[in-house]
């Protein structure tokens, strides 16, 4: 497993309450949902706040040169690396792992099955929330170990309308799930994101800034602790429980118009 499977894994245990008299560390928890930072190109200052603000940083392969060489000062071990590949050169693999990195990220429509491995590093699907209802109920059965949704309307206050389209996703699938939101989200917001089972936020440094980021690490460290609940386990989308609806008044209304023969 992952450096990052297992920071999305420390972060989403919920806390155990032991009985008895005493000190209640137990119920001392940190973050409750991670943060990842996408830094395509940065200068050295800059990279160095962001990461000492983030669980993970994301850098696109044509600017990892220049995001490796800003980070000299900066031991490897105190940052989560990922790789972010906007077209399948068949080498994703050797490319991260020759870099340092924990995890690639890469795109559904411009990658190939074979390109992303057998999961000897972990593995990253970028999606939009208006993919296919087809497509949608198929991710359960990608070989990928997180998905990232990049929201449309990320540079704005959360929406109902957002939550919703949220909320489609993750019911299609169960692997851990990150949203890029590119404003400094609310502790409220972050919480009604955190119960319909987001695990994480993901920036664009490019489009926030470190300022943004920060105010995102400040809002995600002083979440309450997670609440007791189901795992999250792939379910029905809005459209489908409709449709079983409709199936079920059908299925009365037939019922009754048998009564009325008799």
């Amino acid at each position: 497993m992952g450096k990052l499977l297992d920071r999305l894994e420390e972060v989403t245990k919920v806390p155990v309450r032991v009985l008895g008299f005493g000190q209640r560390s137990d119920l001392e928890q940190g973050s409750t949902m991670v943060l990842v930072s996408w830094t395509s190109a940065v200068s050295k200052q800059g990279f160095s706040k962001v990461a000492s603000f983030s669980d993970a940083i994301i850098v696109n392969e044509n600017g990892l040169t220049k995001a490796k060489s800003t980070t000299k000062s900066k031991k490897a071990e105190e940052y989560i690396l990922g790789i972010a590949f906007e077209a399948d050169n068949g080498d994703q693999i050797n490319v991260v792992k020759k870099n340092g990195g924990d995890f690639l990220v890469v795109y559904l429509d411009q990658t190939r099955v074979n390109s992303i491995g057998d999961g000897d590093v972990s593995r990253a699907l970028v999606i939009s929330p208006d993919l296919d209802e087809a497509l949608m109920r198929g991710l359960e059965d990608l070989p990928v170990d997180i998905l990232i949704l990049r929201c449309p309307n990320s540079e704005g206050p959360l929406s109902l309308t957002d939550l919703l389209q949220i909320s489609n996703v993750r019911s299609a699938m169960s692997r851990y799930m990150l949203i890029e939101w590119n404003s400094p989200l609310e502790p409220r917001e972050l919480e009604q994101l955190r119960d319909l089972g987001v695990d994480g936020v993901l920036a664009d440094f490019e489009k926030t800034g470190v300022g943004t980021i920060g105010k995102l690490r400040e809002n995600i460290d002083s979440l309450p602790p997670r609440k007791p609940k189901h795992d999250h386990k792939p379910g029905l989308s809005l459209s489908r429980q409709m449709e079983n609806v409709q199936s079920a008044s059908h299925q009365h209304e037939e019922d009754e118009d048998l009564d009325d023969d008799f």
